[in-house]
């Protein structure tokens, strides 16, 4: 029986295989990415370290290096070529260390709750520690223990922030995976271990201060606003919302120039909404109603607080409660369709605007 050891490897087919459902699994990683196993950490490595200096140990011209499954499963000792090794060493740090986790955040599957990816990720750290087979992990097993979000921290968060919390839990155990039984010698890994984004709170203000800045062509818009994000709204803006949204409903309602196309309140579920997905800060609008992975094209996204009118969308049942309801809607010259699970009703009577 072979040992159960941290690995890339098994931290790959932890985020490919996912969570299970009756009709197939559902993975932690999009979809859409298509990475191999070799790609994703390649990326991974390289939100960190310049790609020229990495991509050697991961891809050959057309062969694969021979250290690359070494890398991968811990098939011999010392798994991490030296020269690797050297390299992460003077290019790691708390600030990179923050680049990986904002770049892992950005090619995962949102769609899957932060407690899903949370619970996942402590079974395998707790099936490793019980197989007892990795020395190195075992002695850093209380430390990853302590990583685990607690339920003061868990309410003092934004959904993204403990989102976030999970995908940095995952960033440091692959780093770890990565040295293998390296991982307790290595000085760079000590100060990542005890640098101060353990906390959560600080992780997470530390990822909108530097969210903005990243470069548009290897983050998504999500990434990148989550330092304008807001969590709440005060009341000195209220004058300013409300005037806002006058002036959205006028326009949405001289966009729709038929009067027949603007169905009264209620029927199908036709009416005002409001963007409301804080972990995104956008829905896609798409040319069909189902999804980019059932085939469908987007047409663009709808902006987090959006005032739309919606000339259809039956079966709606409310905010996080219409899974696979998609709403017809006109923005922009475009007739295209929204998920309504992230749109929530205003009640208001447009033709008194």
């Amino acid at each position: 029986m072979s040992e159960q050891l941290l690995t890339l490897r098994r931290l790959y087919r932890l985020l490919t295989l996912g969570v299970e459902n009756p009709a197939a699994p559902l993975p932690f990683l999009k979809r859409e990415a298509h990475f191999t196993q070799a790609d994703f950490w390649l990326g991974f490595l390289t939100a960190a370290i310049p790609e020229p200096a990495v991509k050697p140990w991961f891809y050959n011209g057309a062969k694969r290096p021979r250290a690359l499954s070494n890398l991968m499963n811990r098939t011999v000792p010392r798994s991490l070529p030296l020269k690797l090794q050297c390299l992460l060493e003077e290019q790691l740090s708390p600030e990179k260390l923050l680049y990986i986790t904002l770049w892992t955040a950005s090619v995962l599957n949102r769609s899957i709750h932060a407690d899903v990816l949370h619970g996942a990720i402590a079974c395998l750290e707790d099936q490793l520690h019980a197989a007892g087979d990795d020395l190195e992990f075992d002695a850093l097993y209380p430390f990853f223990v302590s990583l685990r979000p607690g339920a003061a921290e868990k309410d003092e968060l934004p959904v993204m922030g403990h989102y976030l919390q999970a995908v940095f839990r995952f960033a440091m155990l692959g780093l770890h995976a990565a040295y293998g039984d390296q991982m307790l010698s290595s000085p760079v890994l000590t100060v990542l271990r005890s640098c101060n984004f353990s906390d959560p709170r600080i992780l997470w203000q530390a990822a909108r201060d530097t969210a903005p800045s990243l470069p548009e062509r290897d983050y998504p818009a999500f990434i990148r606003t989550m330092g304008v994000e807001r969590d709440g709204v005060d009341s000195g803006e209220a004058a300013a919302q409300q005037q806002l949204i006058a002036s959205e409903m006028l326009s949405v309602r001289d966009a729709l120039a038929q009067a027949a196309s603007r169905l009264p309140h209620g029927s199908g579920n036709a009416g005002w909404y409001v963007v409301a997905n804080w972990m995104d800060n956008c829905v896609n609008l798409n040319d069909r109603p189902q999804s980019t992975y059932d085939g469908a094209e987007e047409l663009g996204t709808i902006p987090n607080g959006r005032l739309i009118y919606v000339l259809s969308a039956p079966g709606y049942r409310g905010l996080h409660s219409s899974s696979g309801i998609w709403g017809k809607v006109f923005f922009r010259d475009q007739m295209g369709y929204v998920p309504m699970n992230l749109l929530v009703r205003v009640d208001t009577d447009m033709d008194n605007i």
